[in-house]
Protein backbone atom coordinates (compact mmCIF):
# COMPACT_ATOMS: atom_id res chain seq x y z
CA UNK A 1 0.00 0.00 0.00
CA UNK A 2 1.38 3.43 -0.97
CA UNK A 3 2.21 5.56 1.98
CA UNK A 4 0.24 8.29 0.98
CA UNK A 5 -2.65 5.91 1.15
CA UNK A 6 -1.88 4.34 4.28
CA UNK A 7 -1.82 8.27 5.58
CA UNK A 8 -4.90 9.06 4.45
CA UNK A 9 -6.89 6.25 5.93
CA UNK A 10 -4.82 6.68 9.34
CA UNK A 11 -5.84 10.05 9.91
CA UNK A 12 -9.13 9.02 8.77
CA UNK A 13 -9.91 6.36 11.46
CA UNK A 14 -7.95 8.66 13.76
CA UNK A 15 -10.55 11.25 12.79
CA UNK A 16 -13.54 9.14 12.78
CA UNK A 17 -12.25 7.07 16.75
CA UNK A 18 -11.96 11.22 17.94
CA UNK A 19 -15.58 11.83 16.43
CA UNK A 20 -16.99 9.06 18.48
CA UNK A 21 -14.91 9.89 21.44
CA UNK A 22 -16.66 13.43 21.15
CA UNK A 23 -20.00 12.11 21.21
CA UNK A 24 -19.80 9.82 24.14
CA UNK A 25 -18.43 12.75 26.22
CA UNK A 26 -22.29 14.19 25.28
CA UNK A 27 -25.74 12.85 27.07
CA UNK A 28 -29.02 14.27 24.74
CA UNK A 29 -32.40 13.59 26.22
CA UNK A 30 -35.57 15.79 26.42
CA UNK A 31 -38.08 17.31 28.73
CA UNK A 32 -41.30 16.14 28.48
CA UNK A 33 -45.01 17.27 30.12
CA UNK A 34 -47.38 14.45 31.14
CA UNK A 35 -48.83 14.83 27.72
CA UNK A 36 -45.68 14.15 26.13
CA UNK A 37 -45.57 17.89 24.85
CA UNK A 38 -41.67 19.08 24.84
CA UNK A 39 -40.77 21.55 27.70
CA UNK A 40 -38.92 24.63 26.56
CA UNK A 41 -36.40 26.62 28.79
CA UNK A 42 -36.24 23.92 31.33
CA UNK A 43 -32.94 24.14 33.28
CA UNK A 44 -31.02 20.93 33.78
CA UNK A 45 -28.63 22.72 36.74
CA UNK A 46 -25.81 21.70 38.50
CA UNK A 47 -24.87 23.38 41.59
CA UNK A 48 -25.59 27.47 40.92
CA UNK A 49 -23.56 27.96 37.97
CA UNK A 50 -23.57 25.23 35.82
CA UNK A 51 -25.95 23.53 33.63
CA UNK A 52 -28.38 23.79 30.17
CA UNK A 53 -31.50 24.75 29.20
CA UNK A 54 -33.78 22.47 26.82
CA UNK A 55 -34.39 24.27 23.22
CA UNK A 56 -38.30 25.10 21.93
CA UNK A 57 -38.29 21.16 21.09
CA UNK A 58 -37.61 20.16 25.10
CA UNK A 59 -34.14 18.88 24.05
CA UNK A 60 -31.25 19.53 26.09
CA UNK A 61 -27.28 18.64 25.44
CA UNK A 62 -24.74 17.98 28.16
CA UNK A 63 -21.05 17.71 27.81
CA UNK A 64 -20.36 15.18 30.37
CA UNK A 65 -16.57 16.16 30.48
CA UNK A 66 -17.59 19.48 32.48
CA UNK A 67 -19.65 17.57 35.32
CA UNK A 68 -18.19 15.06 38.22
CA UNK A 69 -19.38 11.33 37.52
CA UNK A 70 -21.69 11.71 40.58
CA UNK A 71 -23.10 15.02 40.08
CA UNK A 72 -26.55 15.45 40.75
CA UNK A 73 -29.39 17.73 38.71
CA UNK A 74 -31.86 19.72 39.38
CA UNK A 75 -34.58 20.24 37.19
CA UNK A 76 -37.09 23.02 36.71
CA UNK A 77 -39.49 24.85 34.69
CA UNK A 78 -41.80 27.19 34.78
CA UNK A 79 -45.26 25.74 36.29
CA UNK A 80 -43.73 22.77 36.88
CA UNK A 81 -42.43 20.55 39.99
CA UNK A 82 -38.57 20.88 40.57
CA UNK A 83 -37.15 17.71 40.42
CA UNK A 84 -33.94 16.22 41.80
CA UNK A 85 -31.83 13.26 39.05
CA UNK A 86 -28.65 11.74 39.51
CA UNK A 87 -26.34 11.84 36.40
CA UNK A 88 -26.48 7.96 36.13
CA UNK A 89 -30.44 8.51 35.83
CA UNK A 90 -30.44 10.99 33.42
CA UNK A 91 -28.48 8.52 31.16
CA UNK A 92 -30.88 5.94 31.58
CA UNK A 93 -33.68 8.08 30.66
CA UNK A 94 -33.51 9.97 27.48
CA UNK A 95 -37.36 11.71 28.22
CA UNK A 96 -37.53 13.05 31.77
CA UNK A 97 -41.57 13.58 32.59
CA UNK A 98 -42.09 17.16 34.63
CA UNK A 99 -45.53 17.39 36.40
CA UNK A 100 -47.63 20.88 36.62
CA UNK A 101 -47.92 22.57 39.35
CA UNK A 102 -51.56 21.83 40.93
CA UNK A 103 -52.16 18.99 37.76
CA UNK A 104 -51.51 15.66 39.99
CA UNK A 105 -54.16 14.07 39.89
CA UNK A 106 -55.81 12.27 42.33
CA UNK A 107 -57.53 8.54 43.01
CA UNK A 108 -60.16 7.34 40.65
CA UNK A 109 -63.67 7.18 42.09
CA UNK A 110 -65.98 3.80 40.73
CA UNK A 111 -69.45 5.00 40.75
CA UNK A 112 -72.30 3.44 39.23
CA UNK A 113 -74.38 6.62 38.40
CA UNK A 114 -74.63 7.16 34.81
CA UNK A 115 -73.53 10.80 33.78
CA UNK A 116 -75.76 12.81 31.00
CA UNK A 117 -72.97 14.58 29.80
CA UNK A 118 -75.13 16.84 27.74
CA UNK A 119 -76.71 17.72 30.58
CA UNK A 120 -73.69 18.72 32.72
CA UNK A 121 -71.74 20.35 29.99
CA UNK A 122 -75.16 22.35 29.47
CA UNK A 123 -74.51 22.97 33.24
CA UNK A 124 -71.01 24.11 32.34
CA UNK A 125 -71.79 26.78 29.76
CA UNK A 126 -74.67 28.53 31.88
CA UNK A 127 -72.45 28.61 35.10
CA UNK A 128 -69.29 29.80 33.00
CA UNK A 129 -69.52 33.57 33.79
CA UNK A 130 -70.08 32.99 37.74
CA UNK A 131 -67.88 30.47 37.93
CA UNK A 132 -65.05 31.83 36.49
CA UNK A 133 -65.40 35.48 36.89
CA UNK A 134 -62.17 37.53 37.95
CA UNK A 135 -63.38 40.86 37.92
CA UNK A 136 -62.12 43.18 40.81
CA UNK A 137 -59.01 41.58 41.44
CA UNK A 138 -55.53 42.42 41.04
CA UNK A 139 -53.12 39.50 39.47
CA UNK A 140 -49.31 38.83 39.78
CA UNK A 141 -48.14 37.69 36.35
CA UNK A 142 -45.05 35.94 34.81
CA UNK A 143 -45.43 35.82 31.07
CA UNK A 144 -43.21 34.14 28.82
CA UNK A 145 -43.30 34.42 25.08
CA UNK A 146 -41.65 32.43 22.47
CA UNK A 147 -41.87 33.90 18.79
CA UNK A 148 -40.63 31.41 15.93
CA UNK A 149 -40.66 32.55 12.25
CA UNK A 150 -40.28 29.60 9.38
CA UNK A 151 -39.41 31.30 6.26
CA UNK A 152 -40.28 28.90 3.68
CA UNK A 153 -39.59 30.81 0.62
CA UNK A 154 -39.01 34.83 -0.15
CA UNK A 155 -38.28 36.74 -3.00
CA UNK A 156 -38.19 40.57 -3.62
CA UNK A 157 -36.94 42.36 -6.87
CA UNK A 158 -36.66 45.95 -7.53
CA UNK A 159 -38.46 46.10 -11.05
CA UNK A 160 -38.08 49.85 -11.80
CA UNK A 161 -36.48 52.38 -9.67
CA UNK A 162 -36.30 56.06 -10.86
CA UNK A 163 -33.26 57.12 -9.15
CA UNK A 164 -31.29 53.63 -9.71
CA UNK A 165 -29.11 52.86 -12.35
CA UNK A 166 -30.14 49.42 -14.02
CA UNK A 167 -26.50 48.26 -13.32
CA UNK A 168 -27.35 49.19 -9.60
CA UNK A 169 -30.45 47.39 -9.86
CA UNK A 170 -29.92 43.94 -11.11
CA UNK A 171 -26.40 43.85 -8.73
CA UNK A 172 -29.08 44.62 -5.93
CA UNK A 173 -31.56 42.36 -7.25
CA UNK A 174 -28.48 39.17 -7.61
CA UNK A 175 -27.19 40.33 -3.78
CA UNK A 176 -30.74 40.08 -2.53
CA UNK A 177 -31.40 36.94 -3.73
CA UNK A 178 -28.50 35.30 -1.91
CA UNK A 179 -29.32 37.18 1.55
CA UNK A 180 -33.13 36.25 1.46
CA UNK A 181 -31.52 32.35 1.22
CA UNK A 182 -29.47 32.83 4.14
CA UNK A 183 -32.43 34.40 6.03
CA UNK A 184 -34.26 30.95 5.66
CA UNK A 185 -31.30 29.39 7.79
CA UNK A 186 -31.20 32.25 10.02
CA UNK A 187 -34.36 33.93 10.65
CA UNK A 188 -34.88 35.67 14.13
CA UNK A 189 -37.30 34.29 16.78
CA UNK A 190 -37.40 35.52 20.15
CA UNK A 191 -38.00 35.00 23.37
CA UNK A 192 -39.07 37.03 26.45
CA UNK A 193 -40.58 37.24 30.17
CA UNK A 194 -42.55 39.74 31.50
CA UNK A 195 -43.41 40.05 35.14
CA UNK A 196 -46.50 42.31 35.59
CA UNK A 197 -49.53 43.01 37.68
CA UNK A 198 -52.84 43.27 36.26
CA UNK A 199 -55.64 44.68 37.84
CA UNK A 200 -59.50 43.40 36.62
CA UNK A 201 -61.81 46.18 36.69
CA UNK A 202 -65.00 44.68 38.71
CA UNK A 203 -68.11 45.76 36.46
CA UNK A 204 -66.87 45.91 32.58
CA UNK A 205 -64.59 44.58 30.52
CA UNK A 206 -61.80 46.65 31.03
CA UNK A 207 -58.23 46.19 32.91
CA UNK A 208 -54.73 47.95 33.46
CA UNK A 209 -51.55 46.91 33.35
CA UNK A 210 -48.77 47.01 35.66
CA UNK A 211 -45.16 46.44 33.95
CA UNK A 212 -42.89 45.18 36.55
CA UNK A 213 -39.66 43.54 34.74
CA UNK A 214 -38.83 42.38 31.07
CA UNK A 215 -36.35 40.25 30.41
CA UNK A 216 -35.30 39.41 26.67
CA UNK A 217 -33.26 36.57 25.56
CA UNK A 218 -30.08 38.55 23.33
CA UNK A 219 -30.56 37.71 19.61
CA UNK A 220 -27.27 37.46 17.87
CA UNK A 221 -28.99 35.83 15.25
CA UNK A 222 -29.92 37.87 11.55
CA UNK A 223 -31.40 40.49 12.06
CA UNK A 224 -30.93 42.93 9.55
CA UNK A 225 -28.71 42.14 5.80
CA UNK A 226 -24.97 42.40 6.77
CA UNK A 227 -23.78 42.67 3.40
CA UNK A 228 -22.49 46.48 3.13
CA UNK A 229 -23.77 46.91 -0.60
CA UNK A 230 -26.95 45.71 0.16
CA UNK A 231 -26.98 48.35 3.19
CA UNK A 232 -26.06 50.90 0.75
CA UNK A 233 -28.90 49.88 -1.76
CA UNK A 234 -31.17 49.99 0.75
CA UNK A 235 -30.35 53.75 1.47
CA UNK A 236 -30.27 54.74 -1.43
CA UNK A 237 -33.43 53.09 -1.98
CA UNK A 238 -34.71 55.56 1.22
CA UNK A 239 -33.16 58.51 0.17
CA UNK A 240 -34.70 58.57 -3.20
CA UNK A 241 -38.20 58.04 -1.45
CA UNK A 242 -37.43 60.94 1.26
CA UNK A 243 -39.37 63.46 -0.19
CA UNK A 244 -41.95 66.04 1.29
CA UNK A 245 -44.36 64.95 -0.66
CA UNK A 246 -46.53 62.37 -0.36
CA UNK A 247 -47.35 58.81 -2.41
CA UNK A 248 -49.67 56.76 -4.13
CA UNK A 249 -49.10 53.39 -3.56
CA UNK A 250 -50.75 50.47 -5.63
CA UNK A 251 -50.30 46.11 -5.67
CA UNK A 252 -51.32 45.79 -8.96
CA UNK A 253 -54.48 47.47 -9.47
CA UNK A 254 -55.48 47.73 -5.86
CA UNK A 255 -54.96 50.63 -4.46
CA UNK A 256 -53.84 50.75 -1.05
CA UNK A 257 -53.56 54.46 -0.33
CA UNK A 258 -53.12 57.64 -1.78
CA UNK A 259 -51.45 60.13 0.30
CA UNK A 260 -48.49 57.95 2.51
CA UNK A 261 -45.07 58.39 3.66
CA UNK A 262 -43.04 55.83 2.47
CA UNK A 263 -39.65 56.21 3.27
CA UNK A 264 -38.96 54.85 6.63
CA UNK A 265 -40.19 51.65 4.67
CA UNK A 266 -36.62 50.69 3.92
CA UNK A 267 -34.71 51.82 6.68
CA UNK A 268 -32.37 49.10 8.31
CA UNK A 269 -32.38 49.26 12.33
CA UNK A 270 -30.41 46.17 13.56
CA UNK A 271 -30.53 47.70 16.91
CA UNK A 272 -32.74 45.97 19.78
CA UNK A 273 -35.12 47.88 21.08
CA UNK A 274 -34.01 49.11 24.61
CA UNK A 275 -37.73 49.93 26.56
CA UNK A 276 -40.97 48.52 25.78
CA UNK A 277 -44.59 51.03 26.46
CA UNK A 278 -46.89 49.47 28.77
CA UNK A 279 -49.39 50.43 26.40
CA UNK A 280 -48.54 48.65 23.86
CA UNK A 281 -48.34 45.13 25.88
CA UNK A 282 -51.60 45.62 27.15
CA UNK A 283 -54.13 44.47 24.20
CA UNK A 284 -52.61 40.98 24.49
CA UNK A 285 -53.65 40.80 28.27
CA UNK A 286 -57.52 42.13 27.47
CA UNK A 287 -57.55 39.47 24.49
CA UNK A 288 -56.56 36.74 26.95
CA UNK A 289 -59.07 38.02 29.45
CA UNK A 290 -62.31 39.22 27.60
CA UNK A 291 -62.19 37.43 24.06
CA UNK A 292 -61.94 33.60 22.77
CA UNK A 293 -59.51 32.49 24.90
CA UNK A 294 -58.09 29.91 27.34
CA UNK A 295 -59.82 31.85 30.24
CA UNK A 296 -62.82 31.99 28.30
CA UNK A 297 -63.68 28.32 26.97
CA UNK A 298 -67.29 28.92 27.34
CA UNK A 299 -66.46 31.33 23.76
CA UNK A 300 -65.31 27.67 21.71
CA UNK A 301 -67.80 25.52 19.45
CA UNK A 302 -67.04 22.50 21.98
CA UNK A 303 -69.12 24.85 25.29
CA UNK A 304 -71.57 26.44 23.20
CA UNK A 305 -72.44 23.67 20.53
CA UNK A 306 -71.26 20.76 22.29
CA UNK A 307 -73.54 18.13 20.76
CA UNK A 308 -71.34 18.75 17.54
CA UNK A 309 -68.65 16.60 19.47
CA UNK A 310 -68.35 13.25 20.71
CA UNK A 311 -67.74 12.86 23.73
CA UNK A 312 -66.67 10.44 26.29
CA UNK A 313 -66.66 10.42 30.65
CA UNK A 314 -63.18 8.54 30.90
CA UNK A 315 -63.11 8.46 34.80
CA UNK A 316 -64.62 9.97 37.87
CA UNK A 317 -61.75 11.22 40.33
CA UNK A 318 -60.05 13.51 42.72
CA UNK A 319 -58.85 16.88 41.14
CA UNK A 320 -57.50 19.67 43.73
CA UNK A 321 -59.76 17.79 46.89
CA UNK A 322 -62.74 18.23 44.31
CA UNK A 323 -64.68 15.05 42.09
CA UNK A 324 -64.35 15.80 39.02
CA UNK A 325 -65.60 14.24 35.70
CA UNK A 326 -62.96 13.63 33.12
CA UNK A 327 -64.57 14.19 29.60
CA UNK A 328 -62.68 13.75 26.44
CA UNK A 329 -64.20 15.09 23.49
CA UNK A 330 -63.55 15.21 19.78
CA UNK A 331 -65.02 16.32 16.41
CA UNK A 332 -68.79 14.35 15.33
CA UNK A 333 -69.24 16.42 11.89
CA UNK A 334 -67.57 19.30 10.46
CA UNK A 335 -68.89 22.18 12.00
CA UNK A 336 -66.95 20.75 15.14
CA UNK A 337 -63.15 22.29 15.11
CA UNK A 338 -61.61 21.09 18.21
CA UNK A 339 -60.66 17.80 20.47
CA UNK A 340 -59.57 17.53 23.73
CA UNK A 341 -60.40 17.04 27.46
CA UNK A 342 -61.75 18.86 30.42
CA UNK A 343 -62.26 17.93 34.45
CA UNK A 344 -65.67 19.41 35.10
CA UNK A 345 -66.26 19.79 38.84
CA UNK A 346 -69.20 17.57 40.09
CA UNK A 347 -70.73 19.79 42.50
CA UNK A 348 -69.86 23.35 41.32
CA UNK A 349 -70.11 22.98 37.08
CA UNK A 350 -66.73 24.66 36.92
CA UNK A 351 -64.07 23.66 34.71
CA UNK A 352 -60.72 22.62 36.61
CA UNK A 353 -58.50 21.93 33.95
CA UNK A 354 -59.17 22.26 29.84
CA UNK A 355 -56.02 21.01 27.32
CA UNK A 356 -57.19 21.24 23.90
CA UNK A 357 -56.32 21.47 20.14
CA UNK A 358 -57.22 22.16 16.67
CA UNK A 359 -58.07 18.69 15.12
CA UNK A 360 -56.70 17.01 12.37
CA UNK A 361 -57.71 19.16 9.08
CA UNK A 362 -59.04 21.98 11.08
CA UNK A 363 -58.38 25.26 10.48
CA UNK A 364 -59.50 28.42 12.95
CA UNK A 365 -59.38 30.60 9.76
CA UNK A 366 -58.87 30.39 6.53
CA UNK A 367 -58.72 32.58 3.55
CA UNK A 368 -57.35 31.56 -0.09
CA UNK A 369 -57.16 34.42 -2.47
CA UNK A 370 -53.52 32.68 -3.90
CA UNK A 371 -54.57 32.67 -6.99
CA UNK A 372 -56.60 35.41 -7.82
CA UNK A 373 -54.55 37.92 -5.63
CA UNK A 374 -51.50 36.18 -4.74
CA UNK A 375 -52.50 36.16 -0.67
CA UNK A 376 -53.29 33.32 1.73
CA UNK A 377 -53.74 33.24 4.96
CA UNK A 378 -54.25 30.18 7.10
CA UNK A 379 -54.37 30.07 11.43
CA UNK A 380 -53.62 26.43 11.47
CA UNK A 381 -52.26 26.50 14.98
CA UNK A 382 -54.67 26.86 18.24
CA UNK A 383 -53.27 24.84 21.36
CA UNK A 384 -53.84 25.45 24.78
CA UNK A 385 -53.95 24.27 28.49
CA UNK A 386 -55.24 25.82 31.36
CA UNK A 387 -55.90 25.10 35.05
CA UNK A 388 -58.19 26.89 37.42
CA UNK A 389 -58.50 26.45 41.12
CA UNK A 390 -60.97 27.20 43.24
CA UNK A 391 -60.59 30.47 45.84
CA UNK A 392 -61.89 29.81 49.09
CA UNK A 393 -62.58 32.97 49.95
CA UNK A 394 -64.48 34.40 46.59
CA UNK A 395 -65.66 30.56 45.84
CA UNK A 396 -64.78 31.59 42.10
CA UNK A 397 -62.34 29.31 39.92
CA UNK A 398 -59.50 31.86 39.01
CA UNK A 399 -56.61 30.91 36.43
CA UNK A 400 -53.47 29.73 37.94
CA UNK A 401 -51.45 28.45 35.29
CA UNK A 402 -51.91 29.04 30.78
CA UNK A 403 -50.27 27.23 28.12
CA UNK A 404 -51.45 28.73 24.89
CA UNK A 405 -49.93 28.21 21.26
CA UNK A 406 -51.17 29.91 17.83
CA UNK A 407 -50.01 29.94 14.69
CA UNK A 408 -50.66 31.46 10.85
CA UNK A 409 -49.52 30.28 7.46
CA UNK A 410 -49.01 33.72 5.58
CA UNK A 411 -48.58 33.77 1.60
CA UNK A 412 -47.93 37.13 -0.39
CA UNK A 413 -47.06 37.25 -3.79
CA UNK A 414 -47.57 40.69 -5.37
CA UNK A 415 -46.04 43.62 -6.84
CA UNK A 416 -46.09 46.82 -5.39
CA UNK A 417 -45.94 50.14 -7.22
CA UNK A 418 -45.00 53.90 -5.36
CA UNK A 419 -45.04 57.03 -7.26
CA UNK A 420 -44.57 60.62 -6.13
CA UNK A 421 -47.81 63.10 -5.92
CA UNK A 422 -46.25 65.74 -7.96
CA UNK A 423 -47.66 67.91 -10.57
CA UNK A 424 -44.65 67.99 -13.00
CA UNK A 425 -44.53 64.14 -14.30
CA UNK A 426 -41.11 64.46 -15.34
CA UNK A 427 -39.67 64.65 -11.72
CA UNK A 428 -42.07 62.18 -9.94
CA UNK A 429 -40.16 59.72 -8.12
CA UNK A 430 -41.44 56.19 -8.91
CA UNK A 431 -40.46 52.44 -7.62
CA UNK A 432 -41.67 49.17 -8.80
CA UNK A 433 -41.26 46.45 -6.40
CA UNK A 434 -41.96 42.37 -7.31
CA UNK A 435 -42.18 40.11 -4.02
CA UNK A 436 -43.32 36.97 -2.43
CA UNK A 437 -42.79 35.81 1.01
CA UNK A 438 -44.52 32.20 2.23
CA UNK A 439 -44.39 31.80 5.89
CA UNK A 440 -45.77 30.01 9.61
CA UNK A 441 -45.24 31.94 12.35
CA UNK A 442 -45.93 30.32 15.74
CA UNK A 443 -46.58 31.97 19.17
CA UNK A 444 -46.22 30.21 22.40
CA UNK A 445 -47.76 32.13 25.60
CA UNK A 446 -46.94 30.63 29.29
CA UNK A 447 -48.24 32.46 31.91
CA UNK A 448 -48.31 31.97 35.63
CA UNK A 449 -50.97 33.88 37.85
CA UNK A 450 -50.50 34.13 41.59
CA UNK A 451 -51.22 36.07 44.55
CA UNK A 452 -54.75 37.15 43.37
CA UNK A 453 -56.07 39.95 46.05
CA UNK A 454 -59.19 42.45 45.93
CA UNK A 455 -57.98 45.70 43.70
CA UNK A 456 -56.84 48.51 45.96
CA UNK A 457 -58.34 51.07 44.30
CA UNK A 458 -55.77 53.69 45.52
CA UNK A 459 -53.36 51.19 43.62
CA UNK A 460 -54.98 50.87 40.88
CA UNK A 461 -55.38 54.87 40.31
CA UNK A 462 -51.67 55.12 40.41
CA UNK A 463 -50.87 52.64 37.35
CA UNK A 464 -49.63 55.19 34.46
CA UNK A 465 -50.17 52.84 31.47
CA UNK A 466 -47.85 55.36 29.20
CA UNK A 467 -44.82 54.64 30.88
CA UNK A 468 -42.09 52.65 29.54
CA UNK A 469 -39.89 49.71 31.03
CA UNK A 470 -35.68 48.81 30.38
CA UNK A 471 -35.36 45.64 28.65
CA UNK A 472 -32.94 43.51 30.28
CA UNK A 473 -30.83 41.20 27.51
CA UNK A 474 -29.61 37.91 28.83
CA UNK A 475 -27.87 35.02 27.16
CA UNK A 476 -30.43 32.40 29.13
CA UNK A 477 -33.54 32.61 31.09
CA UNK A 478 -32.55 33.16 34.77
CA UNK A 479 -34.17 30.53 36.57
CA UNK A 480 -34.62 32.65 39.42
CA UNK A 481 -37.01 34.91 37.57
CA UNK A 482 -39.86 31.96 37.81
CA UNK A 483 -38.79 30.68 41.15
CA UNK A 484 -40.99 32.98 43.04
CA UNK A 485 -44.25 31.73 41.01
CA UNK A 486 -43.56 28.04 40.62
CA UNK A 487 -43.03 28.07 45.03
CA UNK A 488 -46.40 30.56 45.29
CA UNK A 489 -48.38 27.65 43.35
CA UNK A 490 -47.14 25.01 44.94
CA UNK A 491 -47.90 25.95 48.14
CA UNK A 492 -50.88 27.18 46.92
CA UNK A 493 -51.70 23.63 46.20
CA UNK A 494 -50.27 21.97 49.06
CA UNK A 495 -52.68 24.38 51.71
CA UNK A 496 -55.39 22.78 50.37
Amino acid sequence: MPAFAQKIIGLFVLNFIFTLTCLGQQLSGKIIDQEANPVAYAHIQYRDQMGVASNLKGVYTLNLQDYPTDAIFKISALGYKTVILPISELKEKPRITLVALAEELGEVILTSQKLDIFDLLQQVYLNYRKNHNANGLCFEVLMRESDENHLKDAEFEVDKASFLSKALTQKFNRQIKESLANSKKNLPSQQRQIESKIYITPNQDSLKLKLLQVNQLRNERYLAPKNNFLKETFRLIQQGLDSENTFKIKSGMIPLGKNHKVNQLFQIDSSQSKSIKTENERDFYKSLFFNRSPLNLDQYDFIQQFTNYNWKHVKTRLFQDELVYELHFTPKNKKADYSGKLYISKASKAILQASYQLAENRVDRNINLKFLLGLKYVANVHQAKVIFKRDSTSNRYLPQYINWKTGQYIYINRPLKLKENNTKSSEKTKLKLNFKIEQQNNVLNELMLINPQPIVFADFKAVNEKEKLKILYTPAFDESFWLRYNKELEASSSNE
